[in-house]
């Protein structure tokens, strides 16, 4: 019976793991979004709270740009020796930041002292995360690839969008069950503890993984001397901007509805920091639900014309958001609708390039690079699609209606971009 259970773990291991990898990274972030007051109050100077607010959505921002970086580091190891050790290596050092984040001293403790070694963390954080997420791609996709890959992959948009409604869930309980001075010794500190002993968790399922199966033939076939990375900058440029167009789509989508509608509706007076909350939950849970629908039917349909209608819909959304924003002033008259819409029907448009483009991106690039292809196209969206959105989104806060207008003018553009390349899948081509 316990070799059988350990079979099992073992064939679902990174499956299991990556769940909750992926759920920590998107809870870690959205606990550090929705926690930023606190985190400005408690590690930078309390001169000014404007800036201090900004040098810790900084400290956010920090950590992706060092993502790319890890991506580039741990992709040339990954795609010479092996996916199994960066997924280990990864999650290794996302869990010892995110726990010690939890026992930090404060600026009132130690000084500046407190904000240099919160900036490190952060940054260690991204260089790892730079790695992690494209090592369970890759794996999944290369463990899976005679099946539909694509629903195994849908797993880690699930973990992430699970981790969002968690995160929103938990922060608006804690913070609204406590007072002020808990809140402030000892409350914040809960979330990042809990999101550091689950990323241990993580990492002791994955020592159960094998090792990729497509790597394996690859290395008997093919010695690799080159340095993947520029290999995929020199012959596979093409698929980079495509990917990193459709996983722009995908990371601004999640912002601009779920995240920077609700919050600009919030600084407007026109909801409160609870209602925010709960929109940007349902929001999340919506599209993880709905991700794993896609990523379902693409067995029957084809998951390149699922992603495609899915691109042409959120056209047509964007235009009825800019539209409504322009001639009626969505977020005064009409602002229960738009909740409606963030919550359940713009989300469910969302996860047919949500549920889908981790697929896509693997399809992409061959075995030798795939691990750096998908690592670049990754981490250079996310790191203008969500790491430097809360700085600019709290500039643009400021222009209010306009904002929305702004913002959604960004996203036509970068949607019209996908959509002229031409996306196929190897799996279920029709």
């Amino acid at each position: 019976m316990m070799n059988i259970i350990k079979r099992q773990l073992n064939e679902h291991s990174i499956i299991i793991a990556t769940i909750i990898g992926s759920f920590f990274e998107y809870f870690d972030f959205m606990v550090f979004v929705f926690s930023a007051d606190i985190i400005a109050e408690l590690f930078f100077p309390k001169t000014n709270y404007f800036l201090s607010l900004m040098y810790t959505y900084l400290t956010i921002t920090i950590s992706y740009i060092f993502r790319p970086i890890g991506g580039v580091v741990m992709g040339i190891v990954s795609d010479r020796y092996g996916r199994k050790v960066v997924l280990y290596i990864s999650m290794l050092l996302m869990a010892v930041p995110s726990f010690l984040i939890g026992l930090l001293p404060t600026y009132s403790q130690i000084g500046i002292a407190s904000s240099i070694l919160l900036v490190l963390l952060r940054t260690l954080q991204g260089i790892s995360l730079g790695g992690e997420v494209p090592a369970s791609i890759t794996y999944i996709y290369e463990k899976y690839r005679h099946k539909n890959y694509f629903i195994y992959c849908a797993w880690l948009t699930f973990g992430a969008n699970i981790g969002i409604f968690c995160a929103s869930r938990f922060t608006s309980t804690l913070y609204g069950g406590l007072s002020k001075d808990v809140i402030m010794t000892v409350g914040w500190r809960i979330p990042f503890i809990i999101a550091g002993v689950l990323a241990f968790i993580s990492l002791y399922i994955k020592k159960f993984a094998s090792e990729s199966p497509a790597f394996v033939e690859s290395k008997e076939t093919n010695h690799t001397k080159f340095i993947p990375p520029i290999v995929v900058l020199k012959k596979y440029f093409p698929q980079l901007i495509c990917g990193i167009s459709m996983c722009m789509v995908v990371s601004l989508s999640t912002f601009v509805f779920l995240i920077f509608i609700p919050s600009l509706s919030l600084t407007n007076g026109i909801i409160d920091n609870h209602t925010r909350l709960e929109i940007i939950g349902l929001g999340s849970l919506t599209l993880g639900i709905a991700s794993l629908f896609f990523a379902y039917i693409s067995s029957i349909i084809n998951p390149a014309r699922i992603l495609k209608t899915s691109l042409i819909s959120l056209v047509f959304i964007l235009y009825w958001v800019l539209y409504t924003n322009i001639h009626v002033k969505m977020l005064g008259i009409y602002s229960y609708n738009i909740f409606y819409l963030v919550s359940f029907v713009i989300p469910f448009f969302i996860a047919g390039i949500n549920g889908l483009f981790f697929g896509f991106l693997a399809d992409m690039f061959p075995t030798e690079v795939r691990f750096s292809g998908v690592s670049i196209c990754y981490n250079l969206a996310y790191l203008f699609g969500a790491g430097l959105t809360p700085i600019w989104g709290s500039w643009l806060m400021k222009y209010k209606h306009g904002a929305v207008y702004i913002i959604g003018i960004v996203m036509l553009v970068i949607l019209l971009v996908t959509f002229t390349f031409k996306i196929n899948s190897k799996f279920n081509k029709h």
